[in-house]
């Protein structure tokens, strides 16, 4: 029997996507049963819609006349588990220890499905794993997601899948970009599949995530590490990626005044990332505390209630993070920026992956001083994995700094509370411990 979780109120399975789903669910039953002989009936799937979860069977004949001892072949199927269009069976019997929330809260689970692979997957056995404000955001439910919770990881390739098996990554050491594309919509085809019209993230929409001892993912979402990298700095290879995209779309050489507005992690590693390249740029924030980072890395720094809003600024980085300070989120952040941007200035709005409440933005009050400075506005969300490798391999980013605390799963919802508290900026999970 396989289930498929529920995504919680507001969000929407299409038609499609379960059309898809019951597809394949009834592609690996052909794949393993044996051929029937003439004159029986074919196994067939339906769907159960009464259940408090949704669930979808795979019966031979009436539901009543199902042996469940029976050893036939299809006993190797187990589960099918759904995760959006996402399949997925238990392995043999195995169980692997998993951080999830839903409905219940978040909770240790010691006896999760381990994932099996599909044709094109690599099973990768967790190393390390960071906890931001994005998990928090999911288990307080501003995020829409059920299952494993975790978007990063470090890890090691420990089976291919029969078209990936030609694969070199096999035993090495890996990152994971963190969307996950289904490679067949419109927009993957034009070489856009971070813009992927299905689009699941891992841990954080559709797809379970990186806080358990293993994870099934497509081959070409990981990235070999290498051995000059030290493994709790690869952690953050997503995040440093992200901090370069908004470099190459705002290149800030040339420009007088730069401002970076927010105190989270990732406005920390903008303002590191772009310091580099022009001196003049300053990190605005509301948590004096952190300031000490940018002295350290002697960056420019001020308070945000410290700075006038003179409308000078040549380019403003707006990091809308779930943990921004005072006046650093959504609209507030928005409209503080504006007041910052000369006229034909540049803004950049860098989020999350997914959807977070508390992050809505409002520009229709600004509108018009948009279109009347000629001001120009660029959004920012994803960069190349391999590229914040290359960085952290250089000593581009110094991340030490932001490991405020180390964990290891077994600490379960404990390190949840500890990563809350308002001094913490990241924790480094040491799954294999």
């Amino acid at each position: 029997m396989a289930r498929v979780h529920r995504r919680g109120r507001g969000s929407v399975r299409t038609a499609d996507h379960l059309r898809l789903s019951l597809l394949r669910a009834r592609q690996e039953v052909d794949r393993v049963r044996p051929a029937h002989p003439p004159g029986t009936k074919r196994a067939r799937c339906s769907a159960s819609r009464d259940a408090p979860r949704r669930v979808i069977t795979v019966t031979d004949g009436p539901a009543r006349d199902r042996d469940p001892n029976r050893t036939d072949p299809r006993a190797r199927i187990g589960r099918i588990l759904l995760r959006g269009c996402a399949q997925r069976t238990a392995s043999g019997g195995e169980s692997v220890r998993a951080l999830v929330t839903d409905q219940d809260g978040p909770r240790l689970v010691g006896d999760y499905a381990q994932p099996e692979i599909g044709p094109a997957d690599a099973l990768v056995r967790i190393e390390h794993a960071g906890l931001s404000p994005l998990e928090m955001a999911a288990v307080s439910g501003r995020i829409d997601h059920s299952g494993v919770i975790g978007h990063e990881l470090v890890g090691v390739v420990e089976k291919l899948g029969e078209r990936a098996a030609k694969s070199p990554l096999l035993g090495k050491r890996v990152v994971a970009s963190p969307d996950v594309a289904c490679g067949t919509c419109d927009l993957c085809k034009k070489g856009l599949s971070v813009h992927c019209r299905n689009r699941r993230v891992i841990g954080l929409r559709q797809h379970d995530g990186t806080l358990a001892d293993y994870i099934a993912l497509p081959v070409r979402n990981l990235t070999e590490v290498g051995s000059k990298i030290d493994p709790e700095q690869a952690v953050f290879a997503h995040a440093v990626a992200d901090a370069l995209h908004v470099a190459h779309l705002a290149p800030v050489e040339k420009q007088t005044y730069v401002t970076v507005l927010g105190d989270g992690a990732q406005a920390i590693l903008a303002a590191q990332v772009l310091a580099k390249r022009n001196a003049s740029v300053r990190l605005v924030g509301a948590r004096e505390e952190r300031f000490g980072l940018c002295e350290r890395w002697q960056i420019r720094h001020r308070h945000i209630s410290e700075p006038g809003l003179r409308a000078d600024q040549d380019v403003v980085v707006v990091c809308l993070e779930p943990e921004s300070g005072p006046n650093l989120a959504g609209a507030d952040a928005v409209r503080t920026a504006l007041g910052m941007l000369r006229p034909r200035g540049s803004l950049v709005l860098q989020g999350p992956p997914v959807h977070v409440d508390g992050l809505d933005l409002s520009l229709s009050d600004h509108l018009e001083r948009v279109i009347r400075d000629e001001m120009r506005i660029l959004g920012a969300r994803s960069g190349r994995i391999g590229e914040g490798l290359v960085a952290i391999r250089s000593g581009l980013v110094d991340l030490l700094p932001l490991i405020t605390r180390r964990a290891n799963l077994n600490d379960g919802v404990g390190m949840l509370r500890v990563a809350g508290e308002p001094d913490q900026i990241r924790m480094v999970v040491d799954v294999a411990a």
